[in-house]
């Protein structure tokens, strides 16, 4: 028997590039239950097929926690409201960086929820299944950082502060999950690797983002020795010979950063191949041979436009020029470079889209991969949504809770699930032929001809997408109807 289970959804097959990646959110979780003799039976339907009924039966749950993306918001629901025709006994909890942004919305569409545990979730889950354990129910109106319904409207509780230090959590409780089944594909190399955090949160306010809202702009991080230790732990009982750090940005401190290196050195764990993301305008040429000396072989950076005028608008902060220096200097001390195009921000115009097109024209051979996206998705809570409603570019009565899926946004490489920023000055026909340039015209390049065709046997959904944004052009061009693969 478990005193509460953890489910984390699954997307169709086939969806996550990165492989099926750990929910870390419920590894920490875990955690500080177990600490505090909290029975924890933890459900990824990424990587395993289990009846929630069976499940519910045997375990006997006090309390079943959901998260999620916004792209797995619907099956998060249907979770949920499972659980509450097995049992509607079961307090039912939603969390994560869809929940938090959503909670009035969700809360009001979805009767079988009963509370929604904003931003970061240890503290607010562990006080709830305190309650529940002792007393067999919870007064919600004591608890911080919780919505929920009372009388029928929906109330959100204070905010709770964030930890102070996250060096007094215990680490994720890896023995929870199946382990051999998580392996996080990094870029170039063949290797055993999982994730890892160094810190939490965004202090940075990118219009188009998500990531930043479940931390409300807090920043926090732990200590070297700390990050250190997990990784031998990784090592010693998992044989990891790679990581990635999925920090928003790692390179936000430099101290954090310079700390961390010296203490992998120090320990002889240089040998271990990682990846990271960091922003331009927080590295150097120094601070990136330093990152390469303990391991790191491969950085993501995002440029989103190359137009000045909007990374003003989308308040990236950074330049160009900040760009072009970092692509250098990785070419100089030997590390990868993953770079990110974006195209369709609000107010872009074609001819700002297509200076972020010549750019890409002009480093695609100096990267090693660069990662487009032709339109401009819709995330709850951010700069962009705000922009969307206010300009009509989202119907007026839009809910996130409310079924979605456009499936012609998959030909653009965007999710279904998720609605695109299409504007009149830069609809999907732009973006349909940006991508169609972006894909095929390098196909008059013979030696990337073997490159195309391997992905398209390889990926169902790449291979989908690269010929309907071909039958999308012939039909525009020759006015014909032909059908599109689904």
């Amino acid at each position: 028997m478990s005193d509460i289970i953890l489910i984390y959804p699954a997307l169709e097959e086939g969806e996550n590039p990165h492989g099926s990646m750990l929910p870390l959110c419920f590894a920490w979780i875990a955690s500080i239950l177990e600490k505090n003799d909290i029975s924890v039976r933890i459900v990824d339907f990424q990587i395993e097929e289990i009846d929630i009924e069976e499940l519910i039966k045997k375990e006997k749950p006090l309390c079943v926690g959901v998260s999620g993306t916004t792209q797995s918001r619907f099956e998060s629901f249907s979770i949920i409201e499972k659980v509450k025709t097995i049992n509607k006994d079961i307090i039912t909890l939603y969390g994560g960086p869809h929940a938090t942004p959503t909670a009035e919305d969700t809360l009001c569409h979805l009767q079988a929820l009963d509370v929604v545990v904003r931003n970061e979730g240890e503290l607010t889950t562990l006080e709830i299944m305190k309650s529940l354990k002792r007393e067999r129910k919870v007064d919600y109106n004591r608890i911080l950082g919780i919505s929920f319904r009372k009388n029928g409207q929906v109330v959100h509780n204070q905010f709770r502060p964030f930890l102070k230090d996250l060096d007094n959590l215990p680490f994720p409780s890896w023995h929870l999950f199946k382990m051999d089944k998580y392996r996080i594909k990094l870029d170039n190399l063949n290797l055993p690797a999982h994730v890892t955090l160094t810190s939490r949160g965004c202090p940075f306010n990118c219009s188009f983002c998500s990531a930043r809202l479940l931390w409300d702009n807090h920043y926090s991080r732990r200590s070297a020795g700390n990050v250190a230790d997990e990784l031998e732990l990784l090592v010693d009982n998992y044989a990891i010979e790679g990581y990635k750090i999925f920090d928003s940005t790692f390179t936000i401190n430099r101290d954090h950063v310079l700390s961390i290196c010296a203490e992998i050195k120090r320990r002889g764990l240089e040998y271990l191949k990682w990846e990271c993301e960091i922003r331009a305008d927080t590295v150097d040429k120094e601070l990136l041979r330093t990152m390469k000396e303990a391991g790191c072989y491969y950085i993501d950076v995002g440029l989103e436009s190359a137009s000045p005028r909007v990374l003003k608008t989308i308040h990236k902060n950074i330049t160009v020029q900040e760009i072009k220096n970092v692509i250098d200097w990785a070419n100089e001390l030997g590390l990868l470079v993953k770079l990110f195009l974006t195209w369709g921000h609000p107010t872009e115009t074609l001819k700002e889209a297509m200076e972020t097109y010549q750019f890409f024209e002009e480093y695609k051979d100096k990267v090693f991969r660069i990662a487009t996206h032709t339109g401009i998705m819709i995330y709850p809570g951010t700069g962009v949504e705000k922009f969307a409603r206010s300009n009509l570019y989202l119907p007026p009565k839009f809910s996130w809770s409310t079924p979605y899926f456009e499936l012609s946004n998959r030909n653009l490489g965007s999710d279904p699930r998720v609605p695109l920023l299409f504007q009149p000055q830069l609809q999907y026909k732009h973006f349909a032929k940006i991508n169609f340039r972006l894909h095929w015209k390098p196909l008059l390049n013979f030696s990337n001809i073997f490159k195309k065709l391997r992905e398209a046997v390889t990926h169902e959904d790449i291979r989908k997408r690269h010929f309907n944004t071909l039958i999308d052009l012939l039909n525009e061009r020759f006015n014909l109807n032909i059908g599109k693969f689904k």
